[in-house]
């Protein structure tokens, strides 16, 4: 969703409703070259990695998506509050 969208789905249980495909293109929109699409260590039907396609196609590692020092240090940016 939209050019540059960002989705990690982390230590989830995914059940039946997510398809095993995970994502497809809407009205045809081909603009993909800077989507994330991520998942780590879920379960369940519908974590089903080995159907996915395109860009939701593997697992990456945690460091990928959290930093080294994500819990200890303070990361909302208040400027946005």
């Amino acid at each position: 969703w939209r050019p540059y969208s960002r989705v990690v789905f982390q230590n989830s249980e995914l059940s039946d409703v997510v398809h095993p495909e995970g994502w497809k293109l809407w009205n045809n929109d081909t603009n993909t070259a800077n989507i994330y699409y991520k998942e780590f260590n879920n379960n369940g039907p519908g974590a089903a990695i080995d159907q996915r396609s395109g860009q939701l196609d593997e697992v990456v590692d945690i460091s990928d998506i959290l930093r080294e020092n994500f819990g200890s240090e303070w990361w909302v940016d208040t400027d946005y509050m």
